[in-house]
């Protein structure tokens, strides 16, 4: 205020039980005497008829996880008139909830608690309306719920991908940020599905790097996404006949050095007709089964970021031509 300047200040009295009641203004400032302080005092006397009192107009409930209840505010209902006051329905719209212990009647300068609590069901910012009807003048009362749904948005920076073959890979960066004043611990997975018929030979396999990050409110976190496919692969058996042939031949030079008498005469035709059949056996010893690659299509990549109740997920389209 300027030097010897004056305003006015203007103080409401809204009695909530009838007979006397007293208060305060104080005045702050950076005068000599910094805190002023001005008696308030006036005689409650109760309405005609019914008439009703609320022990405030709005009401905040802060921030909550998505899904988790918060803690409980309380709204009393005063009866300030003559008559009874009588409560016809008690209603809260939106995420919010209303426990009504007030019953249907007030009696006059009595007054009771509602209690109220939140339960987010999506980020960001809430609102809801406390309705009273009654039997008072200006009913319905309605008082202004408002609060915070706590979660985090996962952006990844593209949102189609492409493999142009089988064994190829693609790289997506996630973006997390937090939202209605999220802070925690979050835990990233990732899933692919096909999008074609029946079931996909060696489907693409995915991974998240990190796989937990932590956000706070007032920055947010990445991770890298890595998509990655199966080219077709061969793999080579070699035949046993191959391995016998190598015993019976160095069994034939063994018995060769050595004199022959008639029973070794028969086990060297034995070991020869073995020989025989293992080295005729080697043009076709060996086999080259394949294993397919990933087949070509349509696939969706799921990014599902985690943190105590609150879940939320991205999906990016994947195609493998």
């Amino acid at each position: 205020m300027a030097v010897s300047a004056a305003c006015n200040v203007a103080v409401v009295f809204s009695p909530r039980a009838a007979g006397p009641a007293y208060g305060t203004m104080t005045v702050a400032s950076n005068a000599p005497v910094p805190t002023s302080v001005l008696p308030l005092g006036g005689d409650a006397v109760p309405a005609s008829g019914p008439a009703v009192s609320l022990s405030g107009t709005a009401l905040d409930f802060g921030s909550s996880p998505l899904g988790v209840t918060s803690s409980q505010r309380q709204l009393i209902v005063y009866s300030v008139g003559s008559d009874p006051l009588t409560l016809n329905s008690v209603a809260a719209s939106g995420d919010f909830a209303v426990m009504n212990n007030c019953g249907t009647t007030i009696l006059s300068n009595e007054d009771c608690t509602l209690w109220l609590t939140f339960t987010p069901t999506a980020a960001g910012a809430r609102t809801g309306t406390l309705t009273i009807k009654d039997n008072a003048t200006g009913s319905p009362q309605t008082v202004t719920l408002t609060g915070q749904g706590e979660a985090v948005s996962v952006s990844p920076s593209s949102t189609a991908l492409t493999v142009a073959s089988s064994g190829g890979s693609a790289t997506a960066t996630i973006q997390l940020s937090p939202q209605g004043g999220f802070t925690g611990t979050v835990n990233l997975t990732c899933a692919v599905h096909y999008q074609g018929q029946g079931t996909p030979t060696n489907p693409p396999a995915c991974s998240m790097n990190p796989a937990q990050v932590q956000v706070t409110d007032s920055s947010g976190a990445k991770s890298m996404l890595t998509v990655s496919t199966a080219s077709t692969s061969a793999s080579v058996r070699q035949h046993s006949g191959l391995k016998n042939s190598a015993f019976a031949l160095a069994g034939l030079f063994f018995l060769g050095i050595l004199p022959r008498r008639r029973w070794q005469k028969g086990i060297l035709l034995a070991l020869c007709l073995v020989a025989a059949g293992g080295l005729s056996s080697c043009g076709g010893g060996s086999s080259t089964p394949t294993t397919p690659g990933t087949i070509a299509g349509s696939y969706q990549v799921v990014v599902t970021a985690t943190s105590a109740t609150v879940t939320t997920s991205a999906t990016i389209s994947l195609t493998l031509q």
